[in-house]
C-alpha cells in the first residue's frame, strides 16, 4: 500500500514538472501584415504578447541558400500615436535569410545579423503601433511583410 502511494506521488510530481516545462515553452507564431504592392506599405499592429518580435520580408520562390536576385532598400517608421516616431533603414545588403515562415523563404529585416535594431527594443508587447515602410527600391510585388515572434504557451492560454 505504502509503495503504491509513493509511486503515485512520484508520477504526479513528474507530470507537474512536465506541465510546468511545457507551459514556458516558446512557440513560434507569424502573421502577414501587408503585401508589397507599391513603394509605401502601411499597417497598424497590436504587438502580441511574447518575445523576439521580428519583421520579415516573405520572398516566395527564392532559394534561401542563395543570394537574393534583386535589391531593395527603404526606411521603416514606427509611431505609437504620440509625437515620437522611430525610424531606421532596411536594405537587402544587410538582411539575413531564414525559413521561419511555413510556406515561403524570408528575409529578416530587424535584429539578428541585420543593420537594424531588434524590433523588441523598439516596441512593447500589448501596445498599438502604426508602421510605415517607404521603399526607395521596392522588392517584387510578390513579397509581403510579416511579423514573427515567440510566445510561451502560458502567455497564449492566459496562465497556468
Amino acid at each position: 500500500m505504502f509503495t503504491s502511494i509513493v509511486i503515485v506521488c512520484i508520477l504526479i510530481f513528474i507530470c507537474v514538472q512536465f506541465y510546468k516545462m511545457f507551459a514556458y515553452l516558446d512557440v513560434p507564431h507569424s502573421i502577414k501584415l501587408a503585401d508589397c504592392t507599391n513603394s509605401t506599405v502601411q499597417f497598424y499592429l497590436h504587438i502580441p504578447a511574447g518575445n523576439t518580435h521580428t519583421l520579415l520580408l516573405a520572398t516566395p520562390g527564392i532559394d534561401m541558400m542563395k543570394k537574393l536576385p534583386y535589391k531593395f532598400s527603404g526606411r521603416v517608421y514606427i509611431s505609437d500615436g504620440t509625437l515620437m516616431t522611430i525610424e531606421f533603414p532596411i536594405d537587402s545588403d544587410y538582411v539575413e535569410s531564414c525559413n521561419w515562415l511555413r510556406d515561403s523563404s524570408s528575409q529578416i529585416l530587424t535584429g539578428w545579423n541585420t543593420n537594424c535594431p531588434p524590433l523588441g527594443q523598439l516596441v512593447r508587447a500589448q501596445k498599438d503601433y502604426q508602421f510605415k515602410i517607404v521603399f526607395d527600391k521596392p522588392p517584387p510585388s510578390s513579397c509581403s511583410v510579416w511579423l514573427y515572434w515567440l510566445q510561451a504557451v502560458k502567455e497564449k492560454n492566459g496562465g497556468l
